[in-house]
C-alpha cells in the first residue's frame, strides 16, 4: 500500500470515530437543557400543590383555633410535624403525606387537572 492510501484510510477511520462523538456531544448540549427545564417545571408544579395542601391544613388549624397539642392528637402525629405544617415547610413533606393529613381533618379533596399545552 502506498503512503497516500494509508493516509486516506486513516482519515476515513478517524471520521468514522469522530462524527458519532460530535453528534453525541451536539445532542447533549442542545437537548439536555430542555429536559432539565421540564424537570424544573415538574418540581415547581409539585411545590405548588404541596403549598395548597399546607394552606388547607393551616386554614383548618386556624379556623378551629386548635392548639399545637390538639392538632397533634387529631392528626395522630408529632409536634415536629405540626410545627413544620405551621411553618409551611414544603420540603419536609411528600404530596402523599399531605393528602393523608388533609383527609384526617375531615376535608374532602377534589382534584382537577388542566392541559397546559393548549
Amino acid at each position: 500500500m502506498s503512503q497516500a492510501q494509508l493516509v486516506l484510510i486513516s482519515i476515513a477511520l478517524l471520521s468514522l470515530i469522530l462524527i458519532p462523538g460530535v453528534l453525541l456531544i451536539n445532542y447533549f448540549f442542545n437537548y439536555a437543557p430542555k429536559k432539565s427545564e421540564e424537570i424544573s417545571e415538574l418540581r415547581l408544579e409539585k411545590t405548588r400543590l404541596k403549598m395548597k395542601l399546607l394552606f388547607l391544613l393551616n386554614d383548618w388549624i386556624n379556623s378551629n383555633n386548635y392548639s399545637l397539642e390538639q392538632v397533634v392528637i387529631k392528626l395522630s402525629t408529632t409536634h415536629k410535624i405540626v410545627t413544620e405544617i405551621l411553618n409551611q415547610r414544603v420540603d419536609k413533606f411528600t404530596i402523599d403525606q399531605l393528602i393523608d393529613l388533609v383527609l384526617l381533618t375531615g376535608q374532602a379533596l377534589d382534584i382537577t387537572t388542566k392541559n397546559n399545552n393548549q
